[in-house]
């Protein structure tokens, strides 16, 4: 797991697979809600997606991603 600072905060990040475990979906669902701008990710140099527990959080509570997360088409 990588951490992400923000402000004060400290927000761990994992990746796609963990995500996936952790809202009890596949990892191409989790891919697809990505594309969809359901939830928001950041990407390692290397290109792997990483999200933050704050968002897995967010999506299984089912609360609205914020207008700046949205995939804009």
């Amino acid at each position: 797991m990588s951490e992400i600072t923000h402000g004060d905060e400290t927000l761990q990040a994992v990746p796609i697979g963990v995500a996936a475990s952790r809202l009890h979906v596949s990892v191409d669902t989790v891919r697809r809600w990505e594309t969809e701008g359901k939830i928001a990710s950041t990407r390692t140099p290397g290109g792997q997606r990483r999200f933050t527990i704050a968002e897995i959080k967010r999506v299984k509570n089912g609360e609205p991603a914020e207008p700046a997360e949205a995939v804009q088409p």
